[in-house]
């Protein structure tokens, strides 16, 4: 144990106090994004219950689940995406991913369909227990779809299939059964539209996401700079007086001199050998 000491009081006499000081940063808000469907499971298809459909849900939801996502993480928000690519996952498996995560908010994105009537469209958003989460959403999307001509609302209470600790929200990007929406839903810009929509909803109901971002930042900021120095500049470690090559040859130094001293310390407590007894008979001696 003595050894141990040393080497720790060497190592922190000789490395740089910056690296031993502990930032404490803000925990970030964490928001789980659902795509809706995936793998073997397509969603809404068109035409309806073609065995070749030329569209699929699963298509439009993962693109804009990732845009969410990228917008998010500009905001330094923890995104935990339950599907990056398309494989198949079950709501069990979402719902334990968030539990996991301790997510604040899940978003699920979905898009809709109603074959009985093509006339109907719009957005909606769907909420599970807390109705502020999918008004919220709803206002965010308003202005960003605005150039599109869509029609965006709050609709029916999902608690019946809630499965989750935390607020959630199912935002349905249109209707495939629609020849407007499904349009749309194939444009990268009303893809890009709807994940701005959902986002700004998001900062309307998380006011202190920005906040966070700004501790978040500020956080990163205090911690030690690891950036090349140019050539011919002084090392910091020359301005608190020590030669930056003497910290990693000390703390080697260091662990040397604990080995050599418990190894010299477990042969001082060997037993010494016990003499051995002469032999009880003599040299016997040929001729």
């Amino acid at each position: 144990m003595k050894a141990l000491s040393l080497v720790a009081a060497l190592v922190c006499l000789l490395l740089p106090g910056q690296a031993l000081a502990q930032t404490d940063a803000p925990k970030p808000y964490v928001i789980v994004v659902a795509p809706g469907h995936g793998g073997d499971d397509p969603g809404a298809v068109y035409p309806p219950n073609a065995r070749q459909p030329q569209v699929e849900e699963k298509s439009f939801t993962l693109p804009i689940a990732l845009k969410l996502r990228d917008r998010l993480q500009a905001e330094d928000v923890q995104v935990v995406m339950t599907r990056t690519t398309d494989v198949t996952t079950t709501a069990e498996q979402r719902a334990a991913l968030a539990e996991k995560a301790h997510a604040n908010v899940f978003v699920s994105v979905h898009v809709n369909s109603y074959y009985a009537d093509p006339s109907v469209r719009g957005v909606e958003a769907q909420y599970f227990s807390d109705p502020a989460l999918a008004d919220d959403v709803a206002d965010g999307l308003a202005q960003p779809l605005q150039a599109f001509n869509e029609t965006i609302r709050t609709s029916k209470d999902r608690e019946e299939d809630n499965i989750l600790s935390m607020p959630g929200v199912i935002v349905e990007a249109g209707y495939m059964s629609n020849a407007a929406d499904r349009q749309l839903l194939q444009d990268d810009a009303f893809q890009t539209a709807v994940a701005e929509g959902i986002y700004q909803g998001l900062l309307k109901y998380a006011p202190q996401i920005p906040q966070l971002k700004e501790q978040i930042e500020a956080a990163k900021a205090q911690q030690p700079k690891t950036a090349t120095q140019p050539s011919g500049a002084p090392s910091p470690a020359h301005k608190g007086g020590v030669p930056g090559w003497l910290r990693p040859v000390g703390i080697v130094l260091a662990f040397g001199l604990a080995y050599v001293w418990l190894r010299n310390r477990g042969h001082s407590r060997r037993r010494p050998p016990r003499p051995r007894r002469p032999a009880a008979y003599g040299v016997v001696r040929t001729r």
